[in-house]
């Protein structure tokens, strides 16, 4: 993909999400947003009008699953979002309050 990129565009093609603030889900913050295990991407900041603020998604919330796939970690989450191409859409899951939420973002 990254050759392809290179040989037809001169550089390489990444879709855009715009959640620039993220880091590992602690043991504490999972037992405070009643989650049963540390697993996932708490969110620290959303870039205005990007592809996540206008589906709704914003600091605080805790991205649980990518397509389907649980997110360990943000250096898994980093390499999920750095393959997707843009125009592609990726459901993802997140809990916020207590409630686990669905979002279908495009990517820039």
């Amino acid at each position: 993909m990254v050759m392809n990129d290179l040989l037809k565009q001169g550089k390489v093609l990444r879709g855009y999400l715009g959640i620039n603030g993220f880091r590992n889900l602690t043991r504490l913050d999972a037992v405070a947003h009643g989650l049963p295990y540390n697993k996932g991407v708490f969110v620290t900041s959303v870039v205005p009008r990007s592809p996540a603020d206008q589906v709704g998604i914003k600091a605080g919330d805790i991205i649980l699953s990518y397509n389907g796939n649980i997110v360990d970690n943000f250096s898994r989450f980093k390499i999920l979002v750095g393959e997707a191409r843009p125009g592609k859409t990726a459901r993802l899951s997140i809990s916020r309050e207590g409630k686990v939420l669905e979002f279908d973002v495009t990517f820039s």
